[in-house]
């Protein structure tokens, strides 16, 4: 077995697997062109599998499966039942939430199946249409689906805070987790391609902590060492409420401690979210599996220790 380390000896047992670059929404921050690659260019159910077991043969030991909606790729179901049967600790899933309902109960007899990842940015209606770019009428469904999947999986609701958009409701997210016994957890608005980032849309995680700090009290955590998320307990006078995460990526990044592998949905390995480098797996898939090892160690090599900046990838097609 090889480790997948880089050249600043980070171990890398994370593989993050966008399955399509398709979403039923189209949210300003993610999915900003209305464009997508030919089906013939995604990676098929086999190649991806067969990437996953050379990966998890050489060390990774937790998937998450992306999209785009990764619910809105044929027959998932069947690629999640052959990823669990890796050698791998964790299966975990991340999505928008609105068609949880069709396949929760397939996705309860994936044993390694244990978390889900649910986007929610609002619960206003009109400012739900305008964020996702979908019918308000989809945000009853996905909150519905986020206190269903909550019954069976621990649920994280990832909300990606803008300034003067959705800023404004950190309490009533805040109401929600200790009402659904969900996480949390406030996301930092990325510097990617064709995303409303900018100085007026940015708001740094430390301005919205001192704001929840006005009502509640905070407790940090200790994270795991690899953890994206800055954690913190919350409480009202002496009474538990929930948990909450901020993840950082612009005003505090966590590349020291990077443990993860991206593959896109056509193929591209990529070591880093905020970096250009990539390399198509997908053309290599006729090498045996020991030179297509050494094609993944030579680009994980040439990651950076720092990589935030503005790129030019899109998060849809990369899953975060």
């Amino acid at each position: 077995m090889k480790m997948l380390v880089d050249s600043f000896g980070r171990v890398h047992n994370y593989l993050r697997i966008s399955v399509t670059d398709r979403c039923n929404f189209r949210c300003i921050y993610c999915n900003p062109f209305l464009y997508y690659k030919p089906k013939k260019e995604l990676l098929s159910f086999e190649e991806i599998i067969r990437i996953s077991k050379l990966l998890v043969d050489n060390g990774v030991e937790k998937i998450r499966v992306t999209g785009g909606e990764p619910f809105v790729r044929k027959n998932l179901i069947q690629l999640l039942e052959k990823l669990n049967e890796l050698n791998i600790k964790e299966l975990n899933i991340s999505t928008n939430g609105y068609l949880i309902d069709k396949y929760i109960d397939d996705l309860t007899k994936i044993s390694k199946l244990r978390k889900i990842n649910i986007s929610l940015d609002t619960f206003k209606p009109e400012k739900f249409e305008f964020i996702s770019r979908v019918s308000e009428n989809y945000l009853s469904k996905v909150i519905d689906n986020i206190r269903l999947a909550s019954k069976y999986f621990d649920v994280k609701v990832n909300v990606v805070l803008m300034k003067n958009i959705n800023d404004d409701e950190v309490f009533d997210f805040v109401d929600f987790a200790f009402e659904n016994n969900v996480v949390v957890r406030f996301i930092e608005l990325m510097p990617m391609k064709g995303s409303i980032y900018s100085e007026q849309t940015f708001l740094p995680y430390t301005e919205v902590l001192e704001k929840l700090k006005e009502k509640y009290i905070l407790v940090k955590t200790e994270d795991p060492i690899n953890s994206t998320s800055k954690n913190y307990l919350v409480y009202k006078g002496r009474n538990f409420i929930c948990q909450i995460g901020f993840i950082t990526s612009v005003s505090s990044p966590f590349c020291s401690t990077c443990n993860r592998l991206r593959l896109t949905a056509t193929g591209n390995f990529k070591p880093c979210l905020f970096s250009n480098l990539e390399f198509n797996i997908k053309k290599y898939l006729h090498l045996p599996d020991d030179e297509l090892l050494n094609l993944i160690l030579n680009c994980l090599k040439l990651k950076k220790y720092i990589g935030v900046n503005m790129t030019d990838n899109v998060m849809v097609e990369m899953g975060g």
